[in-house]
């Protein structure tokens, strides 16, 4: 019982080192941009299509170049392999 060393309770719920802090910092800026977003804008208002956060998420996904990576390796691949084992579940549903 003498370990000197913090509890595992206090291990889990303190951030710790630098990226804890950096969770935290994000957190809370995010939290406040939200809140100042949420109160200045009017219901009737709309995003342009181009500028909303689908968009962007798709936009960022589409040219991160490991994510075409895995699809011109990985990805092609399970595609074929599902074709072939689609065509082959059809036609034993055919006979």
């Amino acid at each position: 019982m003498g370990s000197g060393g913090p509890s595992a309770s206090q291990q889990l719920s303190t951030p710790r080192g630098p990226h804890g802090g950096f969770i935290a910092y994000f957190s809370a800026i995010a939290l406040l941009e939200g809140l100042r977003l949420i109160r200045g804008r009017q219901v009737s208002q709309a995003d342009p299509p181009a500028s909303g956060p689908y968009f962007s998420g798709l936009a960022l996904t589409a040219l991160n170049p490991f994510f075409l990576l895995w699809w011109l390796t990985v990805g092609l691949v399970l595609v074929a392999l599902t074709t072939i084992m689609a065509g082959a579940y059809a036609l034993v549903a055919l006979l």
